[in-house]
C-alpha cells in the first residue's frame, strides 16, 4: 500500500470527510460531480478537497499535494468502479453492493490521504472563489480547458449550505 494510504486509513474520520458527505448528499451537488468525473475525467475527491480548501482552510496547493491521492485514485479506486459497473450490468446485486462499498471505503482512504497533506499547506490570504480559482487551476493544469461558468457553477456547488 502506498505509504499516504498507510497513514490516510488512520484518519478516515476527519473534518473534510464530514464536508463531502454533507455536500454530496446534495443531489444537484452529486450529479454535477459525476458528471465533472464521467464527462471530463475529473476526481471528485480532488474537486471536494478543493472545494473545502476555499471555504474551511485557504491554502495553496500544489500537484506534489495531489500527487499520492491521483495515484490511489487512478490504481485503486477506478478499477474498483469499473468492475462495480460491470457487476451492475449482469444484476448481481449482493456482489454489487459489496464491491460498492469497497469503493467508497477507497474513496474514504483518497480522502484521508488528502485531508493529511492539507496539514502541510501554507496558509493563503484570500479566501473563497480566488482561493478555489487558483487551486482548481494547479489540479487542472495540462488536462482540460474549463470555461468560467463551469468553474463558476462547481464553486456554487461546493460551498457549504
Amino acid at each position: 500500500m502506498f505509504q499516504g494510504g498507510h497513514n490516510a486509513t488512520k484518519s478516515l474520520d476527519n473534518p473534510f470527510w464530514h464536508y463531502s458527505l454533507k455536500q454530496y448528499s446534495n443531489p444537484a451537488c452529486a450529479s454535477f460531480l459525476l458528471d465533472a468525473q464521467d464527462n471530463y475525467g475529473l476526481d471528485i475527491n480532488i474537486l471536494l478537497f478543493i472545494g473545502w480548501l476555499s471555504t474551511h482552510k485557504p491554502s495553496l496547493i500544489s500537484i506534489s499535494h495531489l500527487n499520492s491521492a491521483m495515484k490511489w485514485n487512478q490504481r485503486v479506486i477506478q478499477p474498483i468502479r469499473w468492475f462495480r459497473r460491470k457487476i451492475k450490468i449482469l444484476n448481481v446485486i449482493k456482489a454489487y453492493n459489496w464491491i460498492k462499498k469497497q469503493e467508497l471505503w477507497a474513496e474514504q482512504v483518497e480522502q484521508a490521504m488528502l485531508f493529511l497533506s492539507s496539514q502541510e499547506l501554507a496558509q493563503f490570504n484570500e479566501t473563497g472563489y480566488e482561493n478555489f480559482e487558483m487551486n482548481i487551476q494547479v489540479y487542472l493544469k495540462g488536462k482540460i480547458v474549463i470555461e468560467e461558468t463551469w468553474l463558476q457553477a462547481l464553486f456554487k456547488h461546493l460551498q457549504p449550505k
